[in-house]
């Protein structure tokens, strides 16, 4: 008996030993190591080839974002990411992007989805750091720098190949990685968007220059190149040894540091002060997959300027003037300059109702979001690169955009929809409120008695809400009059009056809902509690908010607007000089966005007339209306946070309400406000849709 317990402790104490050190520590031997070296895709010149075959990506990014969660919380379970997968083949895409690696339910999913499906989904497995690594004070060449580097990408090889365990999460993967998924790796992509100013760092204080089993560099790379090359090397000599695999392989890139040399006046203003060039980088005998450049679009979407005009010292000496469109121009120029194939890795356009730069001449419907990017995946494939993935496949709730960040609850933006925030809509599949309080659609049968909040002669108001919108009803409504809705939101400020008006109010009124037929509806805020006015008025105007401030009770309103970025490129030929030849400095201010122009349009995906951007429809006899609660200076809805005084507290600080107020009205009337009692929330109960820009690409791509 005791022989037979000393041997089970011996097994215990051996697998557990074994787990430990071969899943936790990622020891390796050889004893497990196939006889020949698998190399299933591989790069010849400018193609990507699997099995000797070309294969061209049609790809899309998959995170594990959900709402009520944070998107490292690894929300979704193994039944989530097989529906998604189903969705994403069926839409025809053959790739999924990874930013780092998901929980171990992702890898889960996709070998039982593969295993029984005669046509696989491929991935592209991501590397990524921390923003605080990225962004430190401290160049690459910092330990903590390259030890996080090196740490992920030998964890990231070790979940792909089923060989690991993380028991902590610790921001990248958590759970069992048991699945060996290598066999639909395309390859890896180290980090993502680096910082030019680290690149830069490094470049000053460090020494250039690698040569590696795999890899080594040219006499024109740069430090931070040099360190990707090592890490390169690194990570296909780790896969090699351990797992007798070779995958292709890349470094993540974009507009901001790109290869080409830009004229030093145009430079400046765009902040392109670096340059990664993959092309500096080569390939030794031993490399037998093979390596490809990297590139997000980003900011190459932008209108604001002609590229080729401002890069008139590029290496390239190609004449793409045959092509006006810029896309099409820069993709090209990319395909043109490597001699390995180009992947456009992240490209994407967002269906939220805020936007951060008007691109695309204001917000985008999702039947647009589908076509422009069938339209730029159109352009990717004819500029000769090797294929395109789109970002994202759902809305991610937990994101933020820099010019609604001041605004609301960044630490808990996934307790509701934030529309207004552009990053929250690049998603194809949206997280709908699960039944939902109220469409804007026209049918009345979603109101009832118990959500009146005041009425008069022959006109009421209804109020809902739910993790999205604000909903308004107003009943007896003559399509042709001008109704006023003022909104008291605040009780540190607000008017007793609207003098365009002259209108005259119970309460101080903090916002006006002006709807005036179909095309010149709007939201209007009082001066004094216009965010955008204490927060970016020096931005806009160059003024100082703290100067001439609005009074509490002033009548003036506003049509409510959003801050742009400072996209506006100042010709060499422009700059003005004073008398004694010095150059004056042109101050660039940034442009604005009326977001507070109302959208006329039904709301429901099912109906033939339906606008994803609608905020007002009118049926027989009366008008819906939703408003995004950060339209109404909302911090966080679930927790009844509004904006305090800006001027008290130098900022946006939360404030905590129990209700706000609100009637309706004619020009020239008196208005009685109504109150309606706000609602918290710890948990938002959603359904998943796809939206119109899926069944758009879907027929594009040949989808089932």
């Amino acid at each position: 008996m005791k022989k037979f317990l000393a041997i089970v402790s011996i097994l215990i104490i051996f697998i557990l030993s074994y787990n430990y050190f071969i899943f936790e520590k990622g020891w390796y031997t050889n004893i497990f190591n196939k006889d020949e070296l698998e190399v299933l895709f591989t790069c010849n010149n400018k193609e990507i080839q699997y099995n000797n075959n070309k294969f061209t990506i049609k790809g899309i990014t998959l995170n594990s974002n959900y709402p009520n969660s944070e998107i490292r919380q690894y929300s979704p379970d193994k039944e989530d990411y097989l529906t998604w997968i189903k969705q994403i083949y069926e839409m025809g895409a053959n790739t999924i992007r990874l930013e780092g690696i998901l929980d171990s339910d992702f890898y889960d999913a996709l070998y039982e989805f593969n295993i029984n499906n005669p046509t696989p989904i491929y991935i592209i497995q991501g590397i990524s750091l921390t923003d605080y690594i990225n962004n430190n004070s401290k160049d690459a060449y910092d330990k903590n720098y390259i030890k996080m580097l090196r740490e992920r990408s030998k964890t990231t090889v070790d979940a792909v190949h089923g060989r690991k365990t993380i028991i902590l999460n610790k921001g990248y993967g958590f759970g069992s990685y048991k699945k060996d998924v290598s066999k639909w790796l395309i390859g890896y992509i180290i980090g993502e968007e680096w910082n030019s100013y680290t690149i830069a760092y490094t470049n000053n204080k460090e020494d250039a220059g690698f040569n590696g089993k795999y890899f080594e560099t040219t006499e024109e790379a740069n430090a931070f190149e040099s360190l990707l090359a090592k890490q390169m090397d690194e990570i296909i000599d780790y896969e090699t040894k351990r797992y007798n695999h070779q995958s292709l392989i890349s470094f993540a890139n974009s507009s901001n540091t790109d290869p080409f040399e830009y004229d030093e006046y145009y430079a400046g203003q765009l902040s392109k002060i670096v340059s990664l060039d993959l092309n500096n980088i080569k390939a030794t005998e031993n490399l037998k997959s093979g390596y490809f450049a990297s590139y997000g679009l980003g900011d190459v979407v932008s209108n604001y300027y002609d590229y080729f005009s401002i890069n008139e010292k590029s290496k390239v000496e190609s004449n793409f003037k045959d092509y006006p469109d810029i896309k099409e121009n820069y993709l090209k120029l990319l395909n043109s300059y490597h001699p390995m194939p180009v992947i456009i890795s992240e490209y994407g356009y967002s269906t939220s109702r805020g936007i951060d730069s008007n691109d695309n001449g204001g917000p985008l419907t999702e039947k647009q979001q589908g076509e422009l990017l069938v339209s730029t995946y159109k352009d990717i494939i004819l500029s000769g690169c090797s294929g395109g993935i789109i970002d994202s496949w759902s809305d991610n709730w937990s994101t933020r955009s820099w010019n609604t960040s001041y605004s609301v609850d960044v630490n808990n933006s996934h307790m509701w929809g934030d529309i207004q925030t552009e990053n929250h809509g690049y998603g194809l599949m949206s997280f709908d409120i699960k039944d939902s309080e109220c469409n804007v659609d026209g049918d009345r049968s979603e109101w009832s008695s118990e959500d009146l909040i005041s009425t008069n002669d022959r006109l009421s108001i209804f109020m809902k809400s739910d993790a999205k919108y604000l909903y308004f009803m107003i009943y007896g409504v003559n399509q042709s009059e001008n109704l006023i809705i003022p909104i008291d939101i605040t009780p540190k400020s607000g008017s007793l009056s609207y003098d365009d008006k002259y209108m005259k109010f119970d309460r101080n009124i903090d916002f006006i809902i002006d709807i005036n037929g179909k095309e010149d509806s709007k939201i209007l805020v009082q001066d004094y509690y216009n965010s955008l006015r204490e927060n970016y008025l020096s931005n806009i105007t160059g003024e100082d908010p703290f100067v001439n401030i609005p009074e509490k009770d002033a009548s003036d309103f506003s049509i409510i607007q959003t801050i742009l970025k400072n996209d506006r490129v100042l010709e060499k030929d422009s700059i003005k000089y004073d008398v004694n030849g010095v150059p004056i400095k042109e101050i660039i201010y940034n442009n604005v966005y009326d977001t507070g122009k109302l959208i006329y349009g039904n709301s429901t995906p099912d109906s033939e007339n339906y606008n994803s951007l609608s905020d007002f429809y009118y049926g027989e006899n009366f008008v819906e209306i939703r408003i995004p609660w950060q339209l109404l200076n909302f911090y966080n809805p679930s927790k009844k946070q509004i904006h305090d005084d800006y001027y008290e507290n130098y900022g946006v600080v939360p404030l905590r309400i129990k209700s706000i107020y609100a009637g309706v009205g004619l020009p020239n009337e008196s208005i009685s406000l109504g109150e309606y009692k706000l609602k918290s929330w710890k948990k938002v109960e959603v359904t998943e849709r796809l939206k119109q820009s899926y069944e758009i690409i879907k027929e594009y791509w040949g989808g089932i």
